[in-house]
């Protein structure tokens, strides 16, 4: 006689727990794994720009040319574009939005990024303060620095859309350095950058 086996499932209880319980996971879990993409992104960003503007300064040695390097914010949408210029006080930008490479203000050097989605949802707060506020600073490829001091800026970047209001400063100083740092009146603080608050 063959021997009978019960395979015991689950109850309906049990199953209705089970998804209460995930349903709860769910909801704690998808803030914090927006906000942690919020951070990534903005960091990100910054990070491309320091990246950016320290090839900038690599290639006006590289060329041993002034190199005009501009910052652009046309409502939110930001972007960063570089052209030869042989006025050591130019404040006349390129248009890093322009994509005719045979336009008079085309960034001939090189733009970043080449399509907005490179930002991954990164906006600018306001006009960059480089260069008295035109966002045009020219590099020295002498020193490598910025050839007046005094144009010295930053740009503010806001984080995507999500539940926290992360920012963050690129910034650059009176001797042409990149910095990033996060403002102090950022409304939510970036773990990575507590010890990194804009000092200015």
């Amino acid at each position: 006689m063959p021997i009978r086996t019960y395979v015991r499932g689950f109850t309906l209880i049990e199953l209705m727990v089970s998804l209460a319980v995930l349903a709860i996971l769910v909801v704690v879990a998808v803030p914090s794994f927006v906000a942690f993409r919020q951070r990534t992104a903005l960091d990100g960003a910054a990070q491309q720009l320091a990246s950016s503007w320290n090839e900038a300064r690599f290639e006006a040695l590289r060329r041993d040319q002034l190199l005009k390097v501009t910052l652009l914010n046309d409502s939110g949408a930001l972007c960063f574009g570089v052209s030869e210029t042989s006025n050591p006080a130019d404040s006349t930008p390129c248009d890093c939005f322009e994509a005719d490479s045979t336009a008079a203000d085309y960034c001939d050097v090189t733009v970043y990024p080449g399509v907005d989605s490179g930002w991954n949802g990164v906006t600018a707060s306001g006009t960059p303060t480089m260069g008295a506020n035109t966002g045009v600073v020219v590099i020295d490829p002498k020193r490598g620095g910025i050839t007046d001091s005094s144009d010295w800026g930053r740009v503010t970047l806001l984080a995507p859309e999500g539940p926290s209001d992360y920012r963050l400063d690129f910034y650059i100083d009176t001797r042409g350095r990149a910095v990033v740092c996060e403002p102090g009146d950022a409304p939510d603080k970036m773990p990575r950058y507590t010890g990194r608050r804009c000092s200015t």
